[in-house]
């Protein structure tokens, strides 16, 4: 039988949604302008702004949630935190690695990696946001 998600899953869910609009649509507005400046809509694609995204997702998401831990009382469990943490970092220095090589010269394993690092970056900080916002819910 299927089971809807709780109440405060979704608003949880939601304020993660939102606070990632506003992480990243100051990049992707960047992005879209200069797209247009350029008159095309790969750069969208092919830019490595989106690299500074990740970066941003990355930290923002792992900062936000050791806080509401800290703040709920609840017990930090280090190693799962330490796992989480080692995600966070590899994402923020694949991201500038990426960036930087991108500078040099774009190639489509380049795209490809920051493609997924940034659909990692995202997914981790939609997780880890709703679990923060779920932690401030239940305290």
């Amino acid at each position: 039988m299927i089971k809807q998600f709780s109440e405060n899953f979704r608003k949880g869910f939601w304020t993660a949604l939102y606070e990632y609009l506003i992480v990243t649509l100051p990049v992707a507005i960047y992005v879209m302008l200069e797209a247009i400046h350029k008159k095309s809509w790969i750069v969208f694609i092919t830019t490595p702004e989106w690299s500074i995204a990740t970066i941003f997702l990355a930290f923002i998401s792992i900062s936000r949630y050791r806080s509401s831990l800290e703040k709920s009382g609840g017990r930090i469990f280090e190693p799962i935190f330490g796992l989480i943490s080692i995600l966070s970092l590899i994402l923020i220095v694949g991201s500038t690695i990426n960036a930087y090589l991108s500078l040099e010269e774009e190639t489509i394993s380049a795209i490809v990696i920051r493609i997924v690092l940034f659909i990692v970056s995202s997914m981790k900080f939609l997780v880890l946001i709703t679990g923060s916002k779920l932690l401030q819910q239940s305290k």
